[in-house]
């Protein structure tokens, strides 16, 4: 293998895609000036070999440049282990500052995660229609990828931006994987608190945002969430015929063909219904809440147990409390 000592060694990992990489050392990012840049951030290039972190830690990573992947590495199909990611902080504050894919470890996966542990946070101001996928572990985990033996710390915050007049969004965001797509995971712990401003479409879930299948395979095995998850929805733009949906679940928010199986839940939801500064401006506004899932269409759930809280309140009673 090729032996990492230092951050800078790391840095180098995109030289060559496709080696066998072990770190020796736990490594500082606190000990170079500037944010981290993203390794393999555009769709040209990818991590294609294995990194062995060796139980070693990465910590103090700050990311604060919107490619279109975005994490420790932005893409990735080979195959990532042992490895300790604490206090990675990710901050996308412009209107046109975010990532179509963002993973506090991977933007997008296709390959294998195995026994690797993270602590960090988003925290998210920019605004787009386009679909913009979230998670503490990764963003997006496709055919063909897996998570195993691993678990995540995962705080977001997602605000309005500050030069913006107008604000849409459309996120599927997930304590472990933002949009998980006929992959799978097994053996996943997630502990999550997320405060969220939605004026567009969010699938929101303390595991996952959304799934997508075309049958009944197993995408999610044996899984443990604790979540604490409020969503406040807002009508804060100047376009016509707005549609707003919110779709939050304790462990997955919006569930497209799927099977889970051995699930277990503790979750407290908050959702301040909207208020609108301009009624004429919303077309629709729904909301899809459960302490397991949000909303499903050809689920099936096996040996799953949920417990905890929902609370709906309207936003003259929220200014009330505060």
């Amino acid at each position: 293998p090729i032996l990492i000592t230092t951050e800078e060694e790391f840095l180098k990992i995109d030289q060559d895609e496709n080696a066998y990489y072990r770190l020796e050392n736990d490594l500082d990012f606190d000990n170079l000036e500037g944010a981290y840049a993203t390794i393999f951030p555009t769709a040209s290039k990818e991590f294609k070999g294995e990194l062995d972190g060796n139980n070693k830690t990465i910590k103090n990573i700050k990311i604060d440049k919107g490619t279109t992947y975005s994490g420790i590495f932005g893409r990735n199909s080979g195959v990532i282990k042992n490895l300790k990611l604490d206090n990675i902080d990710v901050k996308y504050e412009k209107t046109q500052t975010y990532s179509r894919y963002a993973g506090l470890l991977v933007g997008r996966n296709v390959g294998t995660i195995e026994n690797v542990e993270v602590n960090g946070k988003m925290t998210l101001a920019f605004t787009t229609t386009l679909e913009v996928n979230l998670g503490g572990l990764v963003g997006t985990l496709e055919s063909g990828g897996k998570i195993i033996d691993s678990k995540v710390n995962f705080t977001v915050e997602m605000l309005k931006p500050e030069s913006s007049s107008s604000y849409r969004n459309n996120i599927n965001l997930g304590g472990a994987v933002g949009k998980l797509d006929k992959s799978k995971m097994e053996n996943v712990k997630a502990t999550v608190d997320f405060n969220i401003l939605n004026s567009g479409i969010a699938n929101i879930g303390g595991l996952v945002g959304k799934t997508n299948s075309d049958d009944y395979v197993v995408m999610i095995e044996k899984a443990e969430v604790t979540a604490k998850i409020n969503v406040e929805t807002a009508t804060l733009t100047a376009t016509n015929n707005q549609e707003i949906e919110t779709v939050v679940g304790g462990a997955v928010g919006l569930v497209l063909g799927s099977k889970f199986r051995n699930i277990y839940v503790d979750a407290d939801i908050e959702i301040t219904k909207p208020f609108n500064n301009k009624p004429r401006d919303v077309k629709s506004s729904s909301f899809y809440l459960g302490g397991l899932i949000g909303k499903a269409n050809n689920l099936r759930l096996e040996e799953s147990l949920v417990k905890g809280d929902i609370n709906i309140i309207d936003k003259e009673e929220r200014e009330n409390i505060d």
